[in-house]
């Protein structure tokens, strides 16, 4: 048990927050996928990801975007949206932007070490030890894995004595979220970041430096050539989900299979969003033997992937404006 303030709630938190700077043995894969934001193809399509999943226009006073508890409640809703909300962030008690903020960060790590674990943590009161509201709380990645019906926490030696636990945690099951891509888009993802993390490398080969003249005369190296075997290695590496870097593919492939691939990755996106949603509700139906029912956040107003099936019909069968079948989309980015 854990107390935050003096006269605050007691919050029952099993698991430990510590910042991971790779030093302790067993992160090497952490260090590996945690390079992923230093590096430039990576870091484009993890950003498009974060900024796209809940647009930042999502709440302007023109949006049509709502999100909400079913069956309303006022209360219900000032519990969620506080625990989803960082500490740091304002606007606490307010569910859409509540919801915005955590889906992105949550993307945002399922993509970098595909999966998101949170713990959640009841705020219970001191005296009555009754739960009044709860956190969700950010579990360092890489940390975590399942063993039987239990998740054990792996916490290095030096944190470990610094907050005197042992280094292994057992984390009730019911407590555990584990935020996950949906199983058929997993491989997809750790293919895409490994492929963009090569292809992030020195655009031009060090062999082309190493005699200019010989280069030239010899091995006729072709920047050219080369530079177009990068964007055709690019949109392989991202063919499954459809980005398109930010336009650099646009020089090699055509309109109707730029669109094509627009609308793959609206698609991924669309999952994406659903399968935080989907373990999101689950999480808040675990609550309800501590708390009264909070009821199902429900989102409304985005595209959907009946949206986007349309739309590639549209595209099939031609005779419909590329602008208007991409237009409807573009809005929500």
């Amino acid at each position: 048990m854990r107390r935050n303030e003096r006269d605050g709630p007691t919050r029952a938190q099993k698991s430990i927050s510590f910042y991971q700077d790779g030093r302790d043995a067993a992160s090497g894969k952490f260090r590996e996928r945690s390079r992923l934001h230093e590096l430039t193809y990576p870091q484009m399509l993890i950003e498009d990801v974060y900024s796209q999943i809940m647009p930042l226009s999502a709440f302007s006073t023109r949006a049509k975007i709502r999100v909400a508890l079913v069956p309303p409640s006022a209360a219900a809703e000032g519990i969620v949206a506080s625990a989803l909300s960082s500490r740091e962030r304002s606007r606490r008690h307010e569910l859409g932007p509540a919801v915005c903020d955590f889906m992105r960060k949550c993307v945002q790590t399922m993509m970098v070490f595909g999966e998101a674990v949170y713990e959640i943590v009841y705020l219970t009161e001191n005296e009555s030890g009754i739960a009044r509201g709860f956190e969700l709380q950010y579990v360092p990645p890489m940390t975590v894995t399942r063993k039987g019906g239990l998740f054990i926490q792996h916490v290095p030696d030096e944190i470990a004595r610094e907050h005197h636990v042992p280094t292994s945690i057992a984390l009730p099951a019911q407590s555990v979220l584990i935020f996950e891509p949906p199983a058929s888009r997993r491989q997809q993802i750790s293919r895409a970041t490994d492929a963009l993390a090569r292809l992030s490398g020195n655009p031009i080969p060090d062999f082309a430096f190493e005699d200019g003249r010989r280069t030239a005369t010899t091995l006729q190296f072709d920047s050219g050539n080369h530079a177009h075997a990068q964007e055709l290695a690019l949109a392989e590496a991202t063919r499954a989900i459809g980005w398109s870097a930010r336009g650099l593919l646009q020089d090699c492939m055509s309109d109707v299979y730029r669109l094509r691939r627009e609308l793959r990755f609206e698609r991924f996106k669309i999952e994406m969003r659903t399968a935080i949603l989907e373990t999101l509700n689950i999480g808040l139906r675990r609550t309800d033997g501590k708390l009264a029912g909070l009821g199902q956040i429900e989102i409304s107003g985005l595209p959907t992937a009946r949206d986007v099936s349309s739309a590639e019909e549209q595209l099939e069968a031609g005779g419909t404006p590329f602008g208007q079948i991409i237009n409807p989309f573009l809005q929500y980015r």
